[in-house]
Formats: structure tokens, sequence, C-alpha cells
């Protein structure tokens, strides 16, 4: 679960940096192919430290340490830079339509829209698989084979 989701993620982010590569060879460097390469190539970062970060916290008991709540929350470096690839480069990509049509911004749309929810659906399901990992591995708060005493001394 863990896996499936973070790949779809990192394989359109991996995607994606291929397609500005090949714009910013062709237009040269602008700031907006700069800043949409660095934010992808950090969301990807992100994604697959905070992976192995939910990974390794499931396989043993949390312990709350400012590195753990780092990790943590880089996970909404891609959940963000995902939302910004499915309203901007998406949605908003779409008013573009006003001036005339044009299947080029119809496909571009389409495709950050997808990317975009890939990448969000990716994050979603690595953030939800460790929450029910952990609600599935805490112990049942009325304990049947210790008595009231023991549960006191605890």
């Amino acid at each position: 679960m863990i896996s499936r989701g973070a790949m779809k993620g990192v394989g359109t982010m991996l995607v994606l940096i291929v397609g500005v590569i090949v714009q910013i060879i062709r237009h040269g460097f602008t700031d907006r192919y700069i800043a949409l390469a660095t934010a992808t190539l950090l969301s990807c970062i992100t994604l697959v430290v905070y992976v192995v970060h939910v990974a390794v916290q499931l396989g043993r008991i949390p312990r709350p340490t400012w590195t753990s709540m780092a990790l943590a929350f880089s996970g909404f470096v891609p959940y963000v830079f995902g939302c910004y690839l499915f309203f901007y480069e998406g949605l908003w990509r779409l008013t573009r339509l006003r001036a005339g049509f044009s299947a080029n911004t119809i496909v571009l749309a389409v495709a950050f829209l997808v990317g975009g929810y890939w990448v969000v659906a990716g994050t979603h399901a690595v953030s939800e698989a460790a929450r029910f990992q952990r609600i599935d591995s805490v112990p049942s708060a009325t304990p049947s084979s210790t008595s009231y005493a023991d549960v006191v001394r605890r």
C-alpha cells in the first residue's frame, strides 16, 4: 500500500522533471521552469524520505523527537506541490481557452490535473497507511488477562 501510492507520485514527478528539462533545452532557463524543476526535485526527495520515515516508524514504537517531527512534516511538501500542479498548472491553465481554443492547452491541463492528483493521492496513501497501521497495533484499553490492580500499577 505504501509503496504503490508513493510510486505513483514519484513516477509522476520523474516524468514531470523530464518534461521540464526538455522545455529548458527548448526555451532556455526561465524562472518558471527553474521553479518547477526545483519544486519537482524537492518534492520527489521529500516524498521518498517521508516513505522511509513512515516505514521505519511502523516497525517500532514511535518516539516524539524533533527529527521525527521534521520528517513527518516533510510529507506536506509533495502534498502542496501536488495541489499546485492540480489547481494552478491544471485548472488555471484552462482559463487560457478564453483567448481561443487549443488542443495543446487541454491536453496539458488534463496531464497536470492527473499528475497533481496522483502526487496528492500518493502522499495521502502513505499517511493513511501509517495511521491505520498504528490504530491496528494499539493494544486494547481494557486488558482481559490482568486485574484492575495490575492496570493501576502501570
